[in-house]
């Protein structure tokens, strides 16, 4: 008996020191009886992340349902189980409806379990943040990926990017109308047709005096004339490329 009241009055501590944090947090702070699925704790800051009062999910364990998309429901409890399975990151970002802006909004989760002497999940405990500007900004910066793809794709022009070790990592349509496909080959062999690498090769030359260029170069295969630019290029990994323009000056 003395050492269950021990117990109990060290969880008891520990609640009283973590209700106490979660008050002065800016996240939402919630503890769930995983036996029971009822909200145990909910702390103050869910009035402005979600626009209720911490009220609603005490006395409605399930109302986070109530403020979430419908089609959102079965991952938010997908999630949730395999949390308390262990199978899954406890990081996951979901939408909900503000209550009072009627914004959509998105949400980050972090989760960790409490278990008992038998290592069963009893409470989960998490904190959620809202991240919606973040996600702003993710899809603002993948839009402006998509339209700077589709204006390399559709330049009348070819572009590609050269590789010191004689690949090219990158080159779009109109590369690829003309040369073919550049994948797993060698910019000699592709561009010119030649088994050993071009001597002199004025785009290589970019490389040593990491200055651009301009040339005019001639294709023996088709006739034609181009216009081509050089300039030194930094990859996201670091990689010193070259990217070179072609336009066609015939």
């Amino acid at each position: 008996i003395t050492e269950r009241k021990i117990v109990q009055e060290a969880l008891k501590e520990s609640e009283e020191k973590y209700k106490l944090l979660s008050e002065q947090a800016n996240d939402v702070i919630i503890s769930v009886d995983l036996i029971t699925g009822q909200y145990e704790y909910v702390s103050p800051s869910v009035e402005q992340v979600f626009g209720v009062k911490t009220e609603k999910f005490l006395n409605d364990g399930t109302f986070i349902t109530k403020i979430i998309p419908e089609e959102t429901i079965p991952f938010i409890s997908e999630k949730r189980n395999e949390i308390i399975d262990g199978t899954i990151n406890p990081y996951f970002d979901f939408k909900l409806i503000h209550q009072k802006t009627k914004e959509e909004r998105w949400i980050r989760q972090n989760s960790t379990l409490i278990r008992d002497k038998n290592d069963k999940p009893i409470k989960l405990r998490a904190s959620l943040f809202d991240i919606t500007e973040q996600k702003q900004a993710e899809e603002l910066l993948e839009n402006e990926r998509k339209r700077f793809y589709i204006l390399l794709e559709t330049f009348p022009g070819f572009i590609y990017l050269q590789s010191p070790d004689y690949t090219i990592k990158y080159a779009n349509k109109y590369f690829i109308d003309i040369f073919g496909e550049y994948k797993n080959g060698l910019c000699h062999d592709i561009i010119c047709k030649s088994k050993k690498p071009c001597v002199p090769c004025p785009t290589f030359e970019v490389f040593e005096t990491k200055k651009s260029k301009t040339w005019e170069w001639n294709d023996p295969a088709t006739s034609k004339v181009y216009m081509i630019y050089d300039h030194p290029f930094i990859d996201s990994d670091g990689t010193e490329l070259v990217l070179e323009i072609g336009t066609d000056i015939t």
